[in-house]
């Protein structure tokens, strides 16, 4: 690698370092920065191949199956169960465990609301 890919890497996303701190860095810790992010995207790419156009995850169909059961029950006028929704938000990509009951309870609110104006 040369210096000038290096400076133009560590002073982007996602170390957005200035001149002068790429500057004061030695050439085993600008290796060592890069090493490590190289670690971490390989593993992302090994736990989430479906997308980078490998083979779906074994989950998809099992969340295609989810959300096509709770859009039926939607559908019947039923609530949709907690851990049934948080199940299924977990299934996508980014989601954590608190992520996921906040939003169900954001959309059980709005649901209810909805209910309220329907009936």
């Amino acid at each position: 690698m040369k210096l000038q890919e290096a400076y133009d890497a560590l002073g982007g996303e996602p170390w957005c370092l200035r001149e002068w701190e790429i500057a004061r860095m030695t050439d085993l810790q600008i290796e060592a920065k890069f090493a490590a992010n190289r670690r971490a995207a390989e593993e992302f790419r090994k736990s989430h191949p479906h997308l980078f156009g490998g083979t779906p995850s074994p989950a998809s169909s099992e969340f295609v199956g989810a959300r096509d059961g709770l859009k039926a029950k939607l559908e019947r006028g039923e609530a949709p169960g907690k851990e049934e929704l948080i199940q299924l938000l977990l299934g996508m990509p980014g989601y954590t465990r608190a992520m996921a009951e906040a939003s169900y309870e954001h959309q059980m609110r709005q649901w209810e609301a909805q209910r309220s104006k329907d009936a």
